[in-house]
């Protein structure tokens, strides 16, 4: 889909920024992936966590798991504990199913890449008519199944 799509593209160029900002690493096409070690991406999530803690006061900062629910949150905040459960939205990676089916840029990209094809299967169908037009035996068969389908 990115690479049929303006906006694809420019989400690959985007992209392609960030990680060589954060982690250093580069893609050359849309369809690879990012070369990196884990290694290297585990010990830049620990470096900058222990920055963080490092740099925000102690009680501006609230180091909270989300199996904590919300007691911890609420404490930290001021508020009163909701009578509600905790909310799970992201159980079986749904979020991602969500983003493709409600974020305006996928549905941007969605509707760019209907164009594309759209517009590749005009191109596509006008080069197979063309090319059956020069030769009479495809010609032929090509006539005969528009006339079985009612279409010539």
């Amino acid at each position: 889909m990115q690479v049929l799509t303006y906006s694809g593209w420019q989400y690959f160029f985007w992209s392609n920024r960030v990680m060589n900002a954060n982690i250093g690493t580069w893609r050359d096409w849309p369809w690879s992936r990012f070369s990196f070690s884990p290694t290297t991406a585990i010990r830049q999530y620990r470096e900058h966590n222990a920055l963080i803690l490092q740099a925000v006061p102690k009680e501006q900062l609230l180091v909270f798991n989300l199996n904590d629910g919300w007691e911890p949150l609420c404490n930290f905040l001021g508020e009163n504990v909701p009578d509600k459960n905790f909310p799970h939205s992201n159980i079986g990676a749904s979020i991602v199913q969500e983003v493709i089916d409600n974020h305006p840029i996928m549905r941007r990209l969605i509707r760019e890449m209907m164009v594309s094809i759209g517009i590749l299967s005009v191109i596509g169908a006008y080069g197979v008519i063309k090319l059956c037009s020069r030769t009479g035996v495809v010609q032929k068969y090509v006539s005969q199944f528009f006339n079985a389908i009612g279409m010539y």
